[in-house]
């Protein structure tokens, strides 16, 4: 194979990747009535406000693969999936800082980026009320065959185009 179809073909898993990643932040977002919207920083969550009081502030320690989630256009919600746990207690450090409430599913690691890989974290204000998950969030695999190990839909290409699913972690 070319080094250009080499290159096609880490694109076009990538690409997949985040059609799938968006694809099942929407169905998420549905669950839970809010929409994936522009970035926004921590202290507008905290305050429910409309806008990010500034772009430097969206990073936060712990922060990976942030989803930012609106509700009646206002801040309602962050995702981050952390690769691993000394990430995750550190949104937890930064989340209690600032008065807001941290939620994992059932399977803290039924992640829409990378299930099995990376950790699926959620902040919201106190406020906001129980957060919904996917089905497939709150399973455990039967076997774990090394965490990270992607579906066969990454790694087939025959795959591609199908629908997005956490299916394959039962």
């Amino acid at each position: 194979m070319n080094l250009l179809v080499q290159r096609y073909w880490r694109m076009s898993k990538s690409r997949q990747i985040h059609e799938d990643h968006a694809l099942l932040l929407e169905e998420f977002a549905s669950l839970n009535r809010v929409k994936p919207g522009a970035e926004f920083d921590l202290e507008a969550l905290r305050r429910g406000s409309l806008r990010a009081l500034s772009w430097h502030t969206i990073d936060w320690p712990g922060c990976d693969h942030p989803s930012f989630l609106k509700r009646d256009k206002r801040a309602a919600m962050i995702v981050s999936e952390p690769y691993d746990l000394y990430m995750v207690e550190k949104t937890r450090a930064e989340a209690e800082r600032l008065g807001l409430t941290l939620h994992m599913p059932p399977n803290p690691q039924a992640s829409l980026y990378w299930p099995s890989w990376t950790y699926f974290v959620v902040l919201t204000r106190p406020d906001f009320g129980e957060v919904r998950w996917l089905p497939e969030q709150t399973k455990f695999p039967r076997s774990w065959s090394f965490p990270g190990t992607p579906p066969e839909r990454y790694r087939d290409p025959a795959l591609a185009g199908t629908k997005p699913s956490l299916s394959w972690m039962r």
